[in-house]
């Protein structure tokens, strides 16, 4: 897919001008600190990477600075808001490639000093403006799903926190973690690697109990109230239901074992520990297998081969 051609950051300023502020192409731009955030906020829209670079290499340039000019998103944005969110074109066939592109700009702005939590109270951190952004924009796109997956982790490895939450609706009053969103945004039979960005954030330390509420009835919505919530809106369009299908029960598993286990590094060990258990029962004669590989591995008289076993079993689940 061919990368976007890059603009020189006026350029992007000029986009749109004359709908925007009633300008033309021709008017001479006052490039301000804040006219050029505007621009860095194009150009991080469409994933312009050497536009942004420009402009972070301007004197005096705070790359925390919320933009509030007329085209930013209501409320305020920072250029790593701007990249967080996934517009619907960057998710085409043609344009998916500016999630990709989106994926750099933000590394760049995060080494030169962005903030990852940083909250404009409109849609909250830049995890949680990614979260949201999914809406209805992963469904049958794998590419995009998979950018969206690395910007997630890209976030979260630079210390995003994991339970914040957005502004509540004004009107329905629910507001929703990045955990909520991701589980009551997917379609877990239709979205390739849509498991991994609930892992993504349950293995950051995710709250299951609280993934989102209500300010009005003061509910607290449970990781399972969210996905129970989201299949059964996909089960029953205009009234006919449909087979979840295995991803949606490989969520409720993934849930249910991560409740049981208590923690996420318990819950990554786990099966070594049922191999363990079942081996001891096994040399007892107080259980038995019918799985070819867990009953090798039972029989084996060399716990030493055992252990040299387990050492190569992976460590991550998802």
């Amino acid at each position: 897919m061919p990368t976007p051609k890059a603009m020189p950051l006026l350029a992007h300023l000029q986009r749109n001008s004359e709908y925007h502020y009633g300008l033309t192409f021709e008017d001479d731009y006052e490039m301000d600190m804040g006219w050029k955030l505007e621009a860095a906020c194009r150009a991080a829209d469409f994933g312009d990477v050497e536009a942004v670079r420009e402009w972070l290499a301007g004197a005096d340039v705070d790359v925390n600075t919320v933009n509030n000019r007329k085209a930013a998103v209501p409320g305020g944005s920072t250029v790593l808001h701007r990249c967080a969110d996934i517009k619907i074109y960057d998710l085409d066939s043609e344009t998916c490639v500016i999630a990709r592109l989106k994926v750099e700009i933000a590394r760049l702005l995060i080494d030169a000093g962005a903030d990852v939590d940083l909250d404009t109270m409109t849609s909250g951190s830049p995890l949680m403006t990614a979260m949201l952004s999914c809406r209805s924009r992963w469904e049958g796109e794998v590419g995009s799903v998979v950018h969206f997956l690395d910007l997630a982790a890209l976030l979260v490895g630079a210390g995003a926190s994991v339970n914040t939450h957005d502004e509540p609706n004004e009107y329905s009053g629910d507001y929703s973690t990045p955990l909520g969103c991701a589980l009551s945004c997917t379609d877990f039979s239709d979205t390739p690697h849509g498991i991994e960005i609930v892992a993504l954030l349950l293995r950051a330390g995710a709250s299951l109990d609280d993934c989102g509420g209500n300010v009005y009835t003061e509910e607290v919505y449970s990781a399972e109230y969210q996905v129970t919530r989201r299949e059964q809106s996909w089960q029953e369009p205009d009234g006919v239901m449909h087979p979840a299908g295995e991803p949606w029960h490989e969520c409720k598993a993934l849930l249910a074992g991560l409740r049981a286990a208590g923690s996420w590094k318990a819950f990554e060990r786990a099966p070594r520990k049922t191999l363990i258990v079942l081996r001891c029962l096994h040399s007892k004669g107080r259980a038995t297998t019918a799985d070819p590989v867990m009953k090798f591995l039972c029989e084996l008289g060399d716990n030493g081969v055992v252990w040299n076993v387990l050492s190569y079993w992976p460590a991550r689940l998802y």
